[in-house]
């Protein structure tokens, strides 16, 4: 079983680049140099990684969250309208893809794009929005 194990824990870190822990779903990856236990989204159905290491967590046309293998998350949200409602419905699919709380996720912090609002919004990132600090989103300001 400790051989089993090992080859687990090396696999993950060798092709995912990051340790998990064998048998379970949970992983450790590293976002904004710090080191969080999340449901291992890399599992998931809908989850691709490209060939740079740029892992894909969900895509449609409102939103899409992203995990790059340098430890960082990106949701960009699309379009020019209801980006509230985009915003809102990617910070829950961030939530539960990840499975973690509101708090966890402000630790974690991603960046949050509005690709279509970037000339207005007077800076290309936003934080989710129920995290301390968080702007409003483009069409506020």
């Amino acid at each position: 079983m400790l051989s089993r194990s090992i080859a687990i824990t090396f696999y993950c870190l060798c092709i995912l680049s990051m340790p998990c822990f064998a048998g379970s779903d949970i992983i450790e990856i590293k976002s904004n140099g710090k080191l969080f236990k999340v449901h291992d989204f890399f599992k998931d159905a809908g989850a691709t990684t490209d060939k740079y290491g740029t892992c894909t967590l969900r895509s449609n046309d409102r939103y899409f969250i992203s995990y790059f293998k340098e430890g960082k998350f990106v949701i960009s949200i699309s379009g020019m309208s209801n980006l509230d409602r985009n915003r809102k419905e990617a910070e829950h699919d961030f939530l539960s893809l990840l499975q973690v709380t509101k708090e966890q996720a402000c630790k974690i912090n991603p960046d949050v794009f509005f690709p279509a609002m970037h000339g207005k919004s007077g800076g290309p990132s936003f934080r989710l929005s129920f995290c301390p600090g968080s702007k409003s989103s483009p069409t506020d300001l």
